[in-house]
């Protein structure tokens, strides 16, 4: 029989992706002014996109 996975390292990767999405999602309302000043977009445009994005991840 083959040894599972520890729980630990479940446990500590749950938590990384956690904190990564946390600090990806809330730091986007920082950035989107500059993205879409750089990209010539409005911001209810950039925001569009980002809802979008998490639709299509969601799928």
């Amino acid at each position: 029989m083959r040894p599972g996975i520890p729980v630990a390292i479940v446990a500590a990767l749950g938590l990384t992706q956690i904190i990564g999405y946390g600090t990806l999602y809330y730091s986007f309302s920082i950035l989107a002014p500059g993205m879409a000043r750089d990209l010539g977009l409005t911001v209810e445009q950039v925001f569009a996109v980002f809802s979008a994005s998490l639709f299509a991840g969601g799928l």
